[in-house]
Parts: structure tokens; sequence; C-alpha cells
């Protein structure tokens, strides 16, 4: 208890800044000391779990605001990454490539309360489907790609390609596949050891753009190690139906590329394009690089140096995310070692940009492991996400026992470290492929994976965003604690984040000081009511003047609250009374 007590206080003092990063994560799980005793703030995050294992939260996650929903989709196979996506209108999409290999969805429209039953989005049972990505305009188009070895009826090769399917009611029914890789018919088949497209990722503006980007890999000799990798985007503006030919950023020869592309817009005209390319076969150091394009993917404009800034890393699965006001975030995963010649250490890395991605902030390790442990805690599969509200969470996992997290609130120049964001799994199973959403209103929801056979994709959800039960999000002056999760006027803004809840035209804050109840309309005082009579009439004048003169005033007289009882409250009050 003595070490758990030390630590804590040094982590308080430090509280991640950068390059002031103390790990006691793994100290504190070595030593058996546990997430819910430790920590110094706590994200409260929506989780649709793959993993039947989430159903058994301990108490110690209550203060992270988490409520059990209802199972998202049930089998008795092994569900392979997931994905999850908003159209922050309430409507929630989560897809995953099934135990069949099939890609299925499931939908829910009342910010995952509830969800439907697994919905086909692949449509063909029995083929090889993997590693689907969603995205939505946010207009009632949907979108997902995923690579598939199915020759679609013999219209395109047997090789590995990027397939797309769209829906235009939230996620109920889907078209039947098309190829987003314009050569699907042409380019070399053979199996999987020949050429592949493959690790697609999508990204959507809300003018009907859309840039699915992907990894080609060609085979390019005798040796079936062999091969070309070539980072390549595709271009729609019908819904998916049709796509440009790709557009082709060929790397160094025999440079390997691992952990997918990302792309990403601010909706603005900005796109983004984020890889990890081993830039030199012998030594072996891979980089994570940056292009960008203003026309919508018809050409991008790589930047010189690496966005990991030639850390001594091998830098690979980069994720990216911007509020579209210019603040962009970027993180990934670093191999920095070898663990007793058994395992690779690995850590999480980030850098931010407020300048619309020009120019970017030194990377830091936002989660380190230390090199002298002989535990196999490897830090992988990063994401982040922002809510547009001056939220950040980023987010990875701990080994395959843990989710873990850090939130910025200042764009990534100081974190809160939030470990751990799922209760912690079992020996024998393992989270893997944490990804998170947010509706930009307070509600986030995510899917992560299990490594053994899982028995249902459950769901979670987030009761304070990224705040506490303690703390005020919406400024009023009372806790979130206090004014909950329901939203008593109906307009898309639960209490804790609504400065009216009621919609009355008086605060919370005014009202808890007066005595009302702010959760009913009914109940209080309308402005100009200085006697607090219910009413504004004539005996409000009255009161009002009275002070104005000399009487003992109300506290309720300062109807501008400026400090002053004069002649401009009069006018406020006759005002009112006049309507």
């Amino acid at each position: 208890m003595a070490l758990a007590l030390r630590l804590l206080a040094l982590d308080k003092v430090l509280a991640l800044r950068v390059g002031s990063i103390l790990n006691v994560e793994l100290f504190m799980r070595a030593y058996g000391f546990k997430g819910g005793m430790y920590r110094m703030r706590s994200a409260a995050i929506v989780f649709a779990s793959l993993s039947v294992f989430c159903l058994f939260a301990s108490e110690s996650f209550a203060g992270f605001g988490f409520e059990e929903r209802s199972p998202i989709s049930y089998n008795e196979g092994k569900y392979n990454r997931s994905e999850i996506a908003t159209d922050t209108q309430g409507n929630w999409v989560a897809v995953w490539s099934d135990d069949k290999l099939e890609i299925m969805a499931s939908i829910s429209s009342d910010n995952g309360e509830t969800w439907s039953s697994a919905i086909s989005v692949s449509t063909l049972r029995g083929e090889s489907h993997e590693q689907p990505h969603i995205e939505t305009d946010a207009n009632g188009t949907w979108m997902v790609v995923w690579h598939s070895y199915y020759a679609l009826n013999g219209t395109i090769g047997g090789d590995a390609d990027i397939l797309a399917s769209h829906s235009i009611d939230n996620g109920r029914t889907w078209t039947y596949p098309v190829p987003v890789n314009t050569d699907a018919a042409t380019d070399i088949g053979g199996g999987r050891s020949r050429d592949e497209d493959y690790w697609s990722r999508l990204a959507a503006d809300e003018e009907g753009n859309w840039i699915c980007a992907w990894i080609e890999r060609t085979y390019v000799g005798d040796d079936d190690d062999r091969y070309d990798y070539a980072v390549l985007t595709a271009h729609s503006t019908d819904k998916g139906l049709t796509w440009t030919d790709p557009v082709a950023y060929l790397l160094d020869k025999y440079a390997w590329v691992y952990g997918g592309p990302e792309v990403e817009t601010d909706k603005k005209g900005m796109w983004l394009l984020a890889w990890s390319q081993e830039s030199n076969i012998e030594e072996m150091n891979e980089e994570i690089y940056l292009a960008r394009s203003t026309d919508n993917g018809a050409n991008w404009l790589k930047d010189e140096a690496p966005l990991s800034k030639l850390n001594p890393a091998e830098d690979f699965h980069p994720r990216l995310a911007t509020d579209g006001n210019g603040n962009w975030m970027a993180v990934w995963s670093g191999t920095v070692g070898w663990l007793y010649d058994e395992f690779e250490q690995r850590d999480v890395y980030t850098t931010s940009s407020s300048d619309n991605a020009l120019t970017w902030t030194e990377p830091f390790a936002i989660a380190t492991t230390p090199p002298e442990t002989s535990l196999s805690f490897l830090h992988r599969n990063p994401g982040v996400t922002t809510d547009g509200n001056g939220g950040w969470l980023a987010y990875w996992g701990f080994g395959t026992r843990y989710i873990d997290g850090a939130r910025s609130k200042d764009s990534g120049e100081t974190w809160e470290w939030t470990f751990p964001l799922l209760p912690e799994m079992d020996e024998d199973s393992g989270w893997y492929w944490p990804t998170i959403a947010t509706d930009g209103k307070g509600q986030w929801i995510a899917s992560v994976t299990t490594g053994k056979e899982v028995e249902a994709l459950s769901s979670f959800v987030s009761i304070y965003g990224l705040d506490e039960p303690e703390d005020d999000s919406d400024g009023d002056g009372i806790i979130n604690s206090e004014e909950g999760t329901d939203d008593t006027d109906n307009d898309g803004i639960r209490n804790f984040l609504d400065t009216d809840s009621d919609d009355d035209g008086v605060s919370d804050s005014d009202e808890v000081e007066a005595g009302t109840d702010p959760y009913d309309s009914s109940d209080f005082f309308p402005f100009g009511d200085v006697d607090h009579s219910r009413t504004v009439d004539a005996a409000d004048v009255q009161l009002l003047t009275n002070a104005i003169l000399g009487a003992a005033p109300s506290e309720y007289c300062d109807l501008n609250k400026d400090g002053r009882i004069n002649a401009s409250d009069l006018q406020l009050v006759i005002n009112a009374v006049l309507g």
C-alpha cells in the first residue's frame, strides 16, 4: 500500500505532461493494484464490447460512469475486429467480421440503449470478408469498406480486393458490394500469396465526397516474400457506387508497410493521409508519413519529414482525428525494443497540430512500458477521437487484459491518464482492436474484440462523457451527478450538459438559487417576479420602486445583476408586466 500511495502522489504531480511521463500503470498492476483504486481522473465512456466479460464490471468502475445496456449481438463463434460510427443524431452503427468471415452490422437509434439483430452487409456467407471500416456523411448515407477474396460471381479476380456497400436508411439495408479498386477485374490473381489490396479506411465530408485509402501489395519476383507496396486512394461522389481510378503513392522498392493507412478530413476541404513505411529494409526502421490533399484526393502532397520525426522506435498503426477547427491529433504504436528476447516493448505516441496540419508538435510517448519489466504488457492498436468541443480521447490496448486511455482538454498539450477503460480481462481471453466514437453531445460508444470465443457483443453507455459525476460539465454550478443524464426538455441535450434543462427560459443555476425545480418547467419564478408570487404584476413594480426609493430591497430586485438596484431594473420589470 505504501508503494501505491507513493506512486499515486508522483503521478498527480506529473499529470502526464509532455516530456514528463511516469508509467506507474505497469508497476501498479504488477503489484496487484487495480485501476479502480488508482486513478488520477477517469473518463466515462460508452462501451460496446465484443465480450460477455464486460457484463462483470467490478464495483470500482461505478465511478467511471458506465451503464450496461442490452447486447448488440450474440454468436457462439469468434468475432474479428469491429468498428463503430454515428451521425451525431442518435443513430449508431457497429460493424464486424463474424466467425463465418461475413461483414455484419447492428444499429441503434437511441444512443446505444438498444441494438438491432445482426444485419448482413457483405450479403454472401461462406466467403472471406475481413477488416471492415464504417463511416457516415451525417446526411443519411453510411458506407462500409473491407477487403475480400470473393470474386463477385466471377466479375473480379480471386485475389484480395476492396469492396464497398452503402446504406441510406441508417444501416437497416445495404447495397450489393462493388469493388473500390477499379482494376479488381484485371490485377494479378492467384490467391493470397499474390496481388492483394487490403487494410482499407474511409472518410467522408458533408458534400458527398468519399475517399477510401488502402494498401496494395504486388508480387514482384520468384521469392514469395518479395513485394512492392503502394498506398492507394480512390474518390467517390455517388455514395460509393462508382470510384475513380486509384491514385497511388509508390513506396520504396521492397519497403514493408504495417498497420495500414489512415485517411481523415476536416469536412472543409482538407484531407490527410497517414501510413507507416519501412524506408530502409536493411535497418528495418519504420516511420509515420503524412500527405495532404485539397482537391478531394485527386492529388496528394507528401511531407518530406516523417510525422514521427525519426523517432528511434519502429512506428506503425497511425490514427488521425480533427475537430474541424484546425486542430488535429495523431497517435500510433512504437516498438522500442524487446523484453527478454520474447516480447516486443510497444509504446503509444502522439503529436498534435493547431494550424490545420501544417506543423506538428514533437512526438512523445503517452503510454510507456519500462524495458526492465518481464511482463508482456504491450501497448497496441491505439486510436484517437474528439467530440469537437475541446475533448480528446486517446485509447489503446494494454497487453491483452486491459483497454486504457488518456484524455486531453487542451488539444494535446497535457493529458490525464484514465486507466482502465474496460474491466480487466482474465488470462484465458484478451481485448483487441478497440474503437471509440462520439456524437459530440456527451455520448461515447466503443467496440472491442476478444481474442477467444465470445458469446456476446455487449454495450455500455457513457453517463458523463469524458467528465465524472463530481464535475460540472455545463458550468451551471450543479454537479453532473445531481443533474443526471435525462433530457427533460427533449432538445437532444442531456441535463448535465444543458444550462436550462426544462427549457422554461430560466437557467438551472438561477432556479436553484431561487428555490424552484430546474427540471420542472411549471415550477419557476418568471423573470421580473421580484416578490416571488409566481406572477409579474403591479406588486412587483411597486416593490422595486420602493427599493429604489430606499426601502429594504428583495434579494431578487437586481434583475440585470449589475450589483445595483436602479431605474434599469425598474424598466425591466415594467417591460415584463407589459409582456
